[in-house]
């Protein structure tokens, strides 16, 4: 199969296949010959073209694909694509019997209706949330995250709007400034202190002062970041500090459990996570153990693990061989639950992250503040 472009020409109001006829020429040069061209396309491809491309590439008709460029979601482009009969030519090459009609795959977005024109069910509108993050310039940057947020989505038949929010806007101006009229906040991933040092009382605002609390999802340091309260210690993970609640520690092998000495400072890869029994995130994920991605530097302090069960931040997370605290939650909060490791890793288009599907489940029922 080989991927080509038809460019659209707006002046002239029509499309060439010139490249894609240059393209198949520069592989038969080197002696491979397309059995299937998949073309890329803003406009529908006429009989015509079709016509034009299997006579200038020596392709069967019916193997001059179209690949139209979607309006909402990459997840409409393999149904799209199923719907061409690209799934049949792929089999009939290989002499494989014919594919059966898909219902699950990626034909499940579309919901009730599949089959005909009607609208996949990540287009469904109701809810908003909105993410605070130091490197939000770049979408890429949290690509993982979005996506994330877009399986959860589709798991409660919402498109969660994302509106982006500057970690350093909140602390210059304040979270109920940046944050009002969200019903959710997600804190994602970040490194070093930059946009950590404002709302001690209340980090990005999910508790005080708001009446009605909106829940809350963090992941890696930042969401475990919890500021000065009742005169406990600013949690800024500095080597200078004396006993900072958020300090660096030995790595961790994860596959012999032995402490690495090498110079590193981060904790890498798969770690196993025991849930506390009774708490939110082990009713989420219905677990007594799992299994998560991480890449993180600095560890809690288990200094202060009980001064904050005081103040009713609960450890529900632990990584047993080094007894590291790896989720932590707030059980008088709609959903208020940090980890240590990156849930959006895991995170599927038919199977979203537990995390991320009952955050946003319980953002669509929150008000707006």
């Amino acid at each position: 199969m080989h991927l080509t472009l038809l460019p659209y020409l707006k002046a002239s109001g029509e499309m060439k296949t010139k490249p894609t006829q240059q393209s198949v020429g520069k592989l038969r040069e080197i002696g491979v010959q397309p059995h299937i061209l998949i073309c890329r396309t803003e406009k529908p491809i006429t009989e015509e073209m079709r016509e034009k491309i299997s006579l200038f590439c020596n392709v069967p008709k019916k193997c001059v694909v179209e690949e139209r460029d979607v309006d909402f979601s990459i997840y409409e482009v393999p149904v799209n694509l199923q719907r061409e009969g690209l799934d049949a030519l792929i089999a009939d090459k290989l002499r494989l019997p014919p594919p059966k009609p898909a219902t699950g795959g990626p034909n499940a977005l579309e919901g009730p209706g599949s089959g005909c024109s009607s609208a996949p069910r990540i287009r469904a509108a109701r809810s908003r949330s909105r993410s605070s993050g130091k490197y939000i310039q770049l979408h890429d940057a949290y690509k993982s995250i979005y996506e994330a947020i877009t399986h959860a989505g589709v798991a409660n038949d919402t498109r969660v709007k994302v509106r982006k929010v500057g970690a350093e806007d909140v602390e210059r101006l304040g979270a109920a400034q940046m944050l009002s009229g969200a019903r959710g906040i997600l804190v994602p991933g970040g490194f070093g202190e930059r946009g950590c040092r404002k709302d001690r009382r209340d980090p990005l605002g999910a508790r005080e002062p708001h009446p009605v609390p909106r829940p809350l999802l963090g992941n890696a340091v930042r969401g475990h970041r919890v500021r000065t309260q009742r005169g406990l210690p600013r949690a800024r993970p500095l080597r200078r500090v004396r006993s900072p609640i958020l300090r660096s520690g030995d790595p961790l092998d994860a596959r012999s459990g032995e402490r690495l000495r090498q110079g590193g400072t981060m904790r890498l890869g798969s770690y196993e996570c025991s849930l506390v029994a009774g708490t939110r995130i082990h009713e989420i994920y219905g677990k007594d153990t799992v299994t998560e991605r991480h890449r993180h530097r600095f560890e809690f302090n288990n200094q202060y693990r009980e001064a904050f069960a005081k103040l009713g931040l609960t450890a529900s997370g632990i990584h047993r061989p080094r007894n590291l605290v790896e989720a932590v939650e707030i059980a008088d909060h709609p959903f208020f639950v940090g980890v240590q490791y990156h849930p959006e890793f895991k995170s599927r288009p038919l199977e979203p992250h537990p995390l991320f599907r009952e955050f946003v489940k319980a953002a669509v029922g929150a008000d707006t503040l």
